[in-house]
């Protein structure tokens, strides 16, 4: 696996008190219960919200992992990620 994404893991498995086998399995689980389009591929619709006029994705598989500490770990790993592939 890419070692980005063990980091991800391993910080998921953590932040759940779980182990990493858990972690892997229950995510595995999770994907192969999601609703999938024709082409195999995560059903998602982009849509433009109302009030702001801003677009946004709207999935069928629910985000409830997704607390702003998280996006906060997913939006960091990114930056270093860019950081060093720019050098």
């Amino acid at each position: 696996l890419p070692a980005d994404l063990v980091r991800d893991l391993e910080r998921r498995a953590a932040d759940r008190g779980q182990d990493l086998r858990e972690t892997v399995t229950e995510l595995l689980r999770q994907g192969l219960g999601a609703p999938q389009a024709e082409n195999g591929s995560p059903r998602t619709t982009i849509k433009v919200h109302p009030k702001t006029g801003l677009p946004f994705i709207e999935c069928q598989h629910p985000a409830k992992d997704m607390t702003p500490q998280r996006v906060a770990d997913i939006l960091l790993d990114q930056e270093a990620t860019w950081h060093d592939e720019a050098r």
